[in-house]
């Protein structure tokens, strides 16, 4: 939980998550950028190809505790003339070892 940025966690405030070099970058409460390609990852790289696809990521800590959190994704995009479409899966994570991480923000 540590490496969640300090605004998401305690605003609520959405996140990028870049798995190609492990970093968690905040929106600054603003939309998060274009997801990028280079025709076979995606991820945040200067000079990828934009795509139309926008992730957003949520952490919050559940009411109570600070052990365990509520992760949730959303992958959006629009479509031609269509609305714009939304995807969304989260997942609880539960800290189950006790490493001084788990400090209020």
């Amino acid at each position: 939980m540590h490496a969640i940025p300090p605004d998401a966690l305690s605003g609520g405030n959405a996140f990028t998550v870049d798995t190609l070099d492990d970093s968690m970058e905040s929106c600054l409460g603003g939309p998060c950028p274009v997801l990028q390609t280079n025709g076979e990852l995606y991820g945040y790289t200067d000079g990828w190809t934009d795509t139309k696809f926008t992730r957003s990521v949520r952490a919050t800590f559940l009411p109570g505790t600070t052990d365990e959190i509520r992760v949730a994704v959303t992958v959006s995009w629009k479509t031609g003339s269509f609305a714009s479409r939304n995807f969304t899966i989260a997942e609880n994570l539960y800290r189950w070892i006790e490493d001084g991480s788990g400090s209020p923000i």
